[in-house]
């Protein structure tokens, strides 16, 4: 929202699934940094239909993010902490 008004951005996506965005990035990092963010919520989704999904704030996931990211960034073994759940890609 922008003074009352919904406001669409273009954002532009990259992939990090491989080598990533960055030197120092680990593997899927963002899949990880998200992971580590639905543990640390306790967020545990729910079907919708067959699939399952889970609801999450934009804002908090980019103030959890963005320090993760700069630190790693900075020092690799930043994001030793961060686990993937099993079962979930």
């Amino acid at each position: 929202m922008e003074n009352g008004d919904r406001v669409w951005r273009a954002t532009e996506e990259f992939d990090t699934s491989g080598d990533g965005v960055h030197a120092n990035w680990p593997d899927r990092f963002f899949a990880k940094i998200i992971d580590s963010l639905l543990t640390k919520t306790r967020n545990k989704g729910a079907r919708v239909g067959k699939a399952m999904t889970y609801i999450l704030s934009a804002s908090e996931l980019f103030d959890f993010a963005l320090p993760l990211m700069k630190a790693v960034a900075a020092d690799p073994p930043a994001a030793e902490f961060l686990k993937e759940r099993s079962g979930h890609q």
